[in-house]
């Protein structure tokens, strides 16, 4: 039979049961984290979405085997203290399914790291971390755990509980600066792509409203000599004098400034001699009686 423990039930039990609350608070923002991922990233791959239902599996699994270690020890063994000197089944199970857990969550972000860095360096060096928290403390447990008593337990692996826990927490530590400085980075280079580009788009904008700008001004320019040529074509069609004034400009040269304004009045008052009613055709008959040369043969 068991002796008595000696032992304070403040610093034992007492811290026990206020880490039980803090984790079934940490257990329900869990579960809210868990819900909200599956509602929005439905897209994500099936591998993912399986990790993330096991690890909150895990911890519903924990929960539940430190309540019942909990209760065992603080209600069922009320009044025995004796029955404390071994550690509840429960309790090891809990540690078990903390530890797997924390090696799951460990590996991916480790994992998630060296996608982010292309570099072995600090993963190895997390996933090393992980499993010293993994084997270790689960061969004690499993091991002494279930048939030592827990004093002989602590007072000869007490040393390796701490230090397990403690690389716990520098692995918890790494894995936290590591993506913070790297998702920094990541940040910075996607900004800066994001400045080119808004800069690219910027210039070519630059560049079509100048060219819009051009065009506008060149249609303005053009403009009149459109209206002037539809009046051209208009006077043409009405006024077959102005006609043969530009077949001899364009065949023998532009003549001087009085040699076209008499031709021209010659040819407007034969054309206002002859003009033909509006329902007869228009007979046109050019008769060239000065041959003039072309300035650009030579």
């Amino acid at each position: 039979m068991d002796s008595c423990p000696d032992f304070d039930v403040g610093n034992t039990l007492g811290a026990l049961l206020i880490g039980a609350i803090i984790s079934y608070t940490l257990l329900g923002i869990s579960t809210i984290q868990v819900y909200i991922y599956y509602k929005r990233f439905p897209q994500d791959s099936m591998r993912v979405k399986c990790m993330v239902g096991g690890v909150w599996l895990g911890e519903i699994g924990q929960s539940i085997s430190f309540a019942i270690s909990l209760y065992t020890m603080l209600i069922t063994n009320f009044g025995h203290p004796e029955r404390l000197v071994r550690f509840p089944t429960s309790l090891i199970v809990s540690a078990f399914l903390a530890s797997l857990v924390a090696f799951t969550v460990q590996s991916f972000f480790a994992y998630r790291i060296y996608t982010l860095s292309r570099s072995l360096y600090i993963p190895a060096l997390c996933w090393v971390l992980s499993l010293f928290r993994l084997i270790p403390a689960n061969v004690i447990l499993f091991g002494w755990g279930l048939r030592d008593p827990a004093p002989e337990i602590l007072s000869r692996w007490g040393p390796l509980f701490n230090a397990i826990w403690a690389v716990s927490a520098v692995n918890d530590i790494l894995i936290a600066g590591t993506m913070v400085v790297l998702l920094k980075e990541r940040r910075a280079n996607v900004l800066e792509r994001n400045l080119c580009r808004r800069r690219q788009i910027n210039r070519l904008d630059h560049r079509n409203r100048g060219g819009y700008q051009h065009m506008q001004y060149y249609n303005a320019r053009r403009v009149p000599n459109v209206t002037n040529d539809v009046c051209l074509a208009r006077d043409i069609r009405v006024n077959p004098a102005i006609v043969l004034q530009l077949v001899v400009a364009i065949q023998g040269g532009l003549p001087s400034s009085s040699g076209g304004l008499s031709n021209h009045l010659h040819l407007s008052q034969q054309h206002n001699a002859t003009m033909p009613s509006r329902h007869q055709p228009v007979q046109i008959a050019v008769e060239m009686t000065k041959v003039m040369s072309d300035p650009y043969d030579d």
